[in-house]
């Protein structure tokens, strides 16, 4: 049965404070992190066997003091995985690294579109700094000396490599990496190649008759696999001990990103008479026209017409899109089969997310950007050797514009100064903690300058609150959502002008102005000043 978990995480812990408890000063060294770790692990509450995930030693910190970091990005991936509650999606190979690392069941991105969500994990600052906030724009262009993420990597002693889609199109950093970026296009079967731009495209979705390796994510897992060779054989084959070069190795999956394109074999996963049909495909009631898009990005490719979908065509595209996922989870596995196979995986930590979430015809519409939970709601997996507790969950709410800090803190590496995230390292200690009161994702509408609006939204631990305003004038303020995720967890209504909600709108309304720095100062004062 499919169901509608995606918009429902479950919650690690009932009346959870929507303020940070007080806790210790967070300690910025894996070694550290992984000491805090095992005495956690001692009091009980482990996640394994022994409260450690499967290959971590009894010491609890791992021998390398300079850990390497996996760093995997697969696009347009929605929260509909085992991980998080789905009973029809196929995903064998992320439901085990899940078992063995720590799932963030709401983490959220700053921008349900590639482009500006990819640059906020890039550079760590959110849409408004980076001024990017389409697909076409580079982050060099308004930032031209911001170190990035895995620059910032390089430049204390980690060989960077990226191979495939990590930031978007044929947008390169070369500062970024220590070796030049590997795009997949030289080899791979270019089907209606829809990365970069809007020429015209074939299908929609195929069935190919090939084996996994003819696409291009079959060829980043290759890659990927051999550079991991690579690294073992210049290390002595992982942990042994002695000195070595840590690398931080970024691959980036396209599936299930359109056209949804996977071999046969994935498609006779899913017979197409068992494809069930969103279960509600209405607007958010009284919702403002700015909330929903139809999903013009699909509308652009052969066969699919304007307006509401056909019936079959809609199981047929929800059918290929869950075909993709699970042939981007195959090719997954290969790559973390391969971090073990080497000896690799207690000294690496290992992180995949995804850029943003999915509509499959929920509300009528397909695609991404928009404010809704079902687009800016990401999966986030995440496994620290000696830190993380083997199949923890974490119910707090995080952003991904935080794995910057989160990385380098874990790694211990000075946070830069230009950061606007904040480190979840503590919650890998502790899950359980009380930790943000809320997240910021954004939106824009129109092409034109001076008429641009954007969507500026706010989900605490109940509600989500956007505010549509004026690009130019973000005090004229255009529209209103809210939407109590308690009595409405699939944002079916929107109750911004409801009787009696007049308070909680404007408490709301304070805190969703005050912003992303003041919920971050209120998690740093809790952690640091006690």
């Amino acid at each position: 049965m499919q169901s509608d978990s995606i918009c429902d995480p479950t919650r690690a812990a009932s009346g959870r404070s929507e303020r940070p408890a007080s806790h210790a000063r967070p300690v910025a060294t894996f070694a550290a992190l992984a000491l805090l770790a095992l005495a956690a692990s001692c009091g009980g509450d482990g996640g394994g066997d022994d409260g450690r995930a499967p290959g971590d030693s009894p010491g609890g910190a791992s021998s390398a003091t300079r850990p390497n970091v996996l760093f995997i990005s697969i696009d347009d991936l929605r929260c509909e995985l085992p991980a998080y509650g789905s009973e029809h999606v196929l995903a064998p190979n992320l439901t085990a690294f899940a078992d063995r690392a720590l799932t963030f069941e709401r983490a959220y991105c700053q921008f349900a579109s590639c482009c500006p969500s990819r640059t906020s994990v890039l550079t760590g600052v959110r849409p408004d700094t980076s001024g990017v906030h389409d697909q076409d724009q580079h982050f060099r262009d308004t930032l031209p000396d911001v170190v990035t993420l895995p620059q910032h990597f390089k430049e204390h002693g980690w060989t960077t490599r990226a191979v495939g889609k990590v930031h978007h199109g044929n947008l390169v950093d070369e500062r970024s990496w220590s070796e030049p970026w590997m795009p997949i296009k030289d080899e791979v079967v270019q089907y209606a190649d829809s990365a970069i731009g809007v020429a015209a495209r074939g299908r929609a979705f195929e069935a190919a008759a090939v084996d996994d390796g003819t696409f291009h994510d079959g060829l980043v897992a290759r890659r990927g696999v051999e550079a991991l060779t690579e690294f073992a054989a210049r290390s002595g084959g992982g942990s042994n001990g002695g000195e070595r070069e840590p690398f931080f190795l970024a691959l980036g999956f396209l599936r299930p990103h359109l056209p949804f394109v996977a071999p046969q074999r994935y498609f006779d996963a899913y017979p197409l008479e068992s494809i069930e049909l969103a279960s509600y495909r209405e607007r958010p009631a009284g919702a403002p026209s700015n909330a929903i898009l139809d999903g013009a990005e699909l509308r652009m490719f052969e066969g699919v017409p304007d307006g509401p979908l056909p019936d079959e065509l809609a199981r047929e595209l929800r059918r290929a899109y869950w075909a993709a996922t699970s042939y981007v989870d195959a090719q997954v596995g290969l790559v973390l089969d391969a971090l073990d196979r080497l000896g690799l995986a207690d000294d690496t930590v290992v992180v995949i997310w995804s850029d943003h979430g999915y509509k499959l015809g929920e509300f009528g519409a397909w695609c991404k950007k928009t404010t809704v939970e079902l687009d800016t709601r990401v999966p986030l997996l995440l496994r620290a050797p000696g830190v993380t507790r083997a199949g923890s969950r974490t119910a707090g709410l995080v952003e991904l514009v935080d794995l910057y800090p989160t990385l380098a803190e874990v790694c211990g590496l000075p946070l830069p100064a230009h950061l606007e995230g904040t480190s979840f390292a503590p919650l890998l200690v502790d899950p359980e903690r009380a930790w943000k009161s809320a997240v910021f994702s954004q939106q824009t509408r129109g092409a034109v300058p001076d008429r641009m609006r954007v969507g500026l939204s706010m989900r605490t631990e109940r509600y989500r609150l956007t505010r549509w305003v004026r690009m130019a004038d973000r005090d004229e303020v255009l529209d209103v959502e809210l939407y109590d995720h308690t009595n409405d967890p699939l944002e079916l209504v929107d109750v911004s002008d409801a009787t009696g909600r007049e308070g909680e709108l404007a408490a709301l309304t304070e805190q969703l102005l005050a912003g992303w720095s003041a919920v971050r100062d209120d998690v740093r004062s809790a952690t640091e000043g006690r």
